[in-house]
């Protein structure tokens, strides 16, 4: 679940919507209630940053390609 939030945070942060605000700090707040009240609340960390930096890159990659082609 933290996995999925991370990527979907970087997502939300790229599109382009009114909303776009609401549904990051959203994906933020889900992702720290599961860090302080779930049962892995340290791997549900690592997760959800590595999950931001892996889709980051990915998105950056994905960037650049188009600018290439």
């Amino acid at each position: 679940m933290s996995f999925l939030l991370g990527i979907l945070t970087v997502l939300f942060g790229f599109i382009k919507i009114k909303i776009k605000k609401i549904l990051v700090l959203m994906c933020v707040n889900l992702a720290l209630f599961l860090m302080i009240f779930g049962d892995d609340k340290f791997y549900s960390f690592v997760y959800y940053i590595f999950a931001l930096g892996l889709s980051q890159i990915g998105i950056i990659i994905y960037l650049n390609f188009i600018k290439i082609f």
